[in-house]
């Protein structure tokens, strides 16, 4: 990954926050359901997944956690091992 496509799908991301309206990381009742990494909160994530489908800024969130290589937290409705198994040929 070039830091070009990273800064450039960050700022893409930051221009469509900006644009306006909640999305639901910023206003989820229970925010930690898209930090979570505890053994067990499988549900938690599934939450948070559910969640993304419907944000109107998915695309460019799911665009930037996989070109910033993020470890951890779903990502445009991504998980680690999704975004995982993206970067290596699978599903998006």
């Amino acid at each position: 990954m070039r830091p070009a496509q990273r800064q450039a799908a960050h700022a893409e991301l930051a221009k469509q926050l900006r644009a306006g309206g909640p999305v639901p990381c910023r206003v989820a009742p229970d925010p930690e359901a898209w930090w979570s990494q505890r053994e067990g909160d499988a549900a938690r994530s599934a939450a948070a997944v559910a969640a993304c489908r419907s944000c109107r800024v998915r695309v460019a969130c799911r665009d930037y956690g996989m070109l910033a290589g993020e470890e951890f937290g779903v990502w445009g409705g991504l998980t680690p091992v999704d975004r995982g198994a993206a970067r290596h040929g699978g599903r998006t």
